[in-house]
């Protein structure tokens, strides 16, 4: 048996003793989410925005006063320089706008939480779960932030893994630490949960609330692994007799999923084309390395837009769908037909490459995730592509594109 070999003997051991504690807390109800029930637990706005905004607003039922919002403070080192007040009132608001986004994406949108003291200080936070950034939209955020807080703001970019913005969303003119910070679930949102849970031990409904969002955002960040199966991973991995198998998969993990997105995911998506007698596109055989990685479903009668589906971040991350120019020199031309396509899917967002598209659900967002794999290996995820595909089918029965 090679050292390989053992390795994954080893954590096959793991994974199952992972399963049965697993098991064992189901029987016990511990894996109960009310957040995760109610299908709510991706929900930036009425989720992840509404609930910390609450928890941050002094006079929020929760009866802890100014507590929770001076946790924070505490937990976010970049807001320490802030003299935010805490003894007069504050205001706290969710996706607060600022106005129409003008032509040039410079101006307006909506604040996903706003934070304001009695002197005018500020903290503003542009939350993001599986979002994509907007052209432009941190750069607004930013100038709103100077025309009407001067100096006296902190402007977070709050994301699940702390990722910098995109250069689209800072217009490339914005620098981290002097004009905006990042923070993540992950890190910063988990131990400031974790505080306040603490703090709210005379409260029992608040605090298994927050013991529920807390589970919740372990889960979302990949963090729920059994703390005793952790450990004996964590002492895997720093054996040496495991190190070099241990780095062999960590250089190959971008070609491994490569292989199976193209041996076993590809020959699904042509097959699923072919049934629907359209073409199919792929932008690259390198999945997991390419930026804005997509296929686009095509159709001879189709002359200006495919369906596509395209991540928004490398490593097949934050899918989205719908329809896209197919030729990018085509871009803001035949605008009666962007203009009804636009018209049409109205709960959909749109760009200047995109007349309408949306965020998959947010289980079959990361294709690179346990999940995602099991997916591909199941079939669920091609079930879903057609399901996507379908709805759009519908649309070019009725008008061309």
């Amino acid at each position: 048996m090679t050292e390989l070999d053992k390795f994954f003997q080893k954590i096959n051991n793991l994974l199952k003793e992972e399963k049965l504690l697993k098991e064992e807390r189901m029987k016990r109800g511990e894996l109960f989410n009310i957040f995760q029930v109610m299908h709510m637990e991706a929900d930036e706005v009425y989720t992840h925005s509404a609930f910390i905004a609450h928890l941050l607003d002094t006079q929020g039922t929760h009866g802890c006063g100014n507590t929770f919002l001076k946790l924070f403070i505490e937990t976010i080192s970049d807001l320490q320089g802030l003299n935010f007040d805490l003894v007069n009132p504050i205001k706290v608001k969710v996706e607060e706008s600022i106005g129409t986004i003008s032509n040039k994406n410079d101006t307006g949108g909506r604040l996903d939480i706003i934070i304001t003291d009695h002197n005018n200080n500020a903290i503003i936070i542009e939350n993001k779960i599986y979002a994509g950034d907007q052209k432009g939209q941190l750069l607004r955020y930013h100038k709103y932030a100077q025309d009407h807080h001067q100096e006296k703001y902190k402007l977070l970019y709050l994301t699940l893994d702390g990722h910098e913005p995109s250069k689209e969303s800072t217009g490339s003119k914005l620098e981290i630490k002097k004009d905006y910070d990042c923070i993540s679930y992950a890190s910063e949102i988990k131990l400031w949960i974790t505080l306040c849970i603490e703090k709210s031990s005379q409260r029992p409904l608040v605090r298994e609330t927050l013991v529920q969002y807390l589970k919740l955002i372990t889960r979302l960040t990949h963090q729920d692994m059994e703390t005793n199966t952790e450990n004996k991973l964590k002492d895997l991995c720093k054996d040496p007799e495991n190190i070099n198998a241990l780095f062999w998969i960590y250089e190959n993990f971008a070609s491994v999923i490569n292989t199976v997105m193209n041996e076993k995911f590809k020959p699904q998506l042509i097959e699923l084309a072919s049934r629907k007698k359209l073409e199919i596109n792929f932008k690259s055989d390198d999945w997991f390395n390419t930026n804005y990685m997509e296929f686009m479903f095509l159709d001879d009668n189709w002359t200006t837009f495919g369906i596509t589906f395209q991540f928004s971040r490398k490593g097949l991350k934050e899918c989205i769908c719908g329809f896209k120019y197919i030729d990018e020199k085509q871009c803001k031309t035949k605008l009666e037909l962007y203009g009804n396509i636009h018209e049409h899917f109205k709960d959909h967002k749109h760009s200047d490459g995109w007349p309408a598209y949306k965020y998959l659900d947010a289980k079959y967002k990361d294709w690179t995730t346990k999940v995602g794999i099991e997916m591909i290996n199941n079939g669920k995820l091609i079930e879903y592509i057609e399901k996507c595909l379908n709805y759009y089918l519908e649309y070019t029965k009725e008008t061309s594109i």
